[in-house]
């Protein structure tokens, strides 16, 4: 025989036989060897309690980890983010320093040719004198 079919035909006979005591017991008005059956009950409610008691608490363990993991996988997210953050911006400081060192090594550079601009484009005295004038006197 198979362990499938051995294991139904010893459950069938334990719930026959179950039955069988139950109804005799009905008819008797009491349970036999109560004694014995109420240190087994007691025993089976202690296992059950202790059951119920290692269960919440695994539960609660199996959550608070997975609330821990959850926490940790995104930290490490936002530490590799600010990790490509900061390589981006130390490449970008890489950048802009050799632009200003091109920049102080070049001879004539944007603000040279505004001071040039301005020295050529400068009012003499006499002129600057004339355009007060005019602006004083409303001309």
């Amino acid at each position: 025989m198979t362990a499938p079919l051995i294991t139904v035909l010893i459950s069938g006979g334990c719930t026959l036989l179950l039955l069988t005591l139950f109804r005799a017991e009905r008819r008797r008005g009491m349970r036999y060897a109560s004694g014995v059956r109420v240190l087994f009950d007691r025993s089976l409610e202690d296992a059950q309690i202790r059951w119920k008691d290692a269960y919440r608490r695994l539960m609660g363990h199996t959550v608070r980890q997975s609330v821990r993991y959850l926490f940790h996988r995104i930290l490490t997210s936002l530490l590799r983010r600010l990790g490509r953050l900061e390589a981006f911006l130390w490449s970008a400081v890489h950048i802009n320093r050799r632009r200003a060192n091109r920049a102080e090594e070049s001879p004539s550079s944007h603000f040279s040719a505004i001071a040039e601009h301005k020295r050529e484009t400068e009012l003499s005295e006499e002129e600057r004198q004339q355009k007060r004038d005019e602006a004083l006197n409303g001309k």
